[in-house]
């Protein structure tokens, strides 16, 4: 499981901006990276934020056990990707895709990968004035996953590590016919919550990527009581170069409208 991770600053904000453009890139990573999606991409505007600088696009796009995600920050200039898949992918590739077709500042951007399964706690030190807390892992769960269960996880999940839920948990299988993965994401403020059950290695990887702090060890116990033992945990910081303390002027009725599905679930 081959996970590749950039931060990227000095993008132009109206590319940021551009839904069409996101959507396409998201096909085109996958078409060069040739890798396999087994889903249309899904994207969700965040406009009505509690802070204003906040605003941008949450996408993500399902492969085949895997996902690309890109979550944008148009206000403030930059853009976080995330490649994960059981297929092997070329990583420079699609950094020279990425500045072509959305460029940023590579004096000041970067990016790392890692191999899912190999044992990596080597975690970074976050602190509460961080962005971009990025925890990753590996659980032997306590039963087989199910899509039930699966969406109930991550809806759980995110309430329970006090995160602002942006979307209901899309949870599929890769195959409608002997699926391989049991798959699921949920978008939270500008960031994501994923599962991927290995039905063959009876395995799950999952991450939470987060746009503000939050309390990783509180989070590593409500996996180990939602899913079951963590085999493999590490924690990666990310978005150094993100500019925090914003004060929000959104009009607090618009704000509560975007709101309002939150209080029917």
């Amino acid at each position: 499981m081959r996970h590749m991770m950039l931060d990227c600053y000095g993008a132009p904000n109206f590319c940021l901006d551009d839904v069409m453009g996101i959507y396409n890139l998201l096909n085109g990573i996958a078409d060069i990276a040739e890798l396999t999606p087994v889903a249309p991409p899904s994207l969700i505007p965040y406009y009505y934020c509690d802070d204003p600088e906040d605003v941008g696009i949450s996408a993500y796009l399902f492969l085949k056990g895997g996902h690309i995600t890109i979550h944008t920050f148009s206000k403030r200039e930059c853009y976080f990707v995330d490649i994960m898949s059981p297929e092997f992918f070329g990583a420079e590739i699609i950094y020279k895709y990425l500045e072509v077709n959305l460029p940023f500042n590579k004096a000041v951007s970067n990016y790392r990968t890692n191999d899912r399964r190999v044992d990596d706690n080597d975690s970074a030190d976050v602190s509460d004035l961080d962005f971009g807390p990025h925890l990753i892992g590996r659980v032997i769960p306590k039963k087989p996953l199910t899509l039930d269960s699966a969406f109930n996880a991550l809806e759980r999940l995110t309430h329970a590590a006090d995160m602002q839920q942006i979307s209901r948990a899309n949870v599929i299988k890769d195959s409608n016919t002997q699926p391989s993965y049991i798959q699921g994401i949920v978008v939270i403020a500008q960031s994501h919550i994923s599962l991927y059950y290995d039905t063959a290695e009876n395995i799950i990887y999952f991450d939470l990527f987060s746009c503000a702090y939050f309390d990783y060890s509180k989070v590593e116990t409500i996996v180990t009581e939602l899913l079951g033992e963590i085999e493999n945990i590490c924690l990666v910081c990310r978005g150094d170069k993100y500019v925090l303390s914003r004060s929000s002027n959104i009009e607090s009725n618009i704000l509560q409208r975007g709101k309002k599905w939150q209080k029917n679930i």
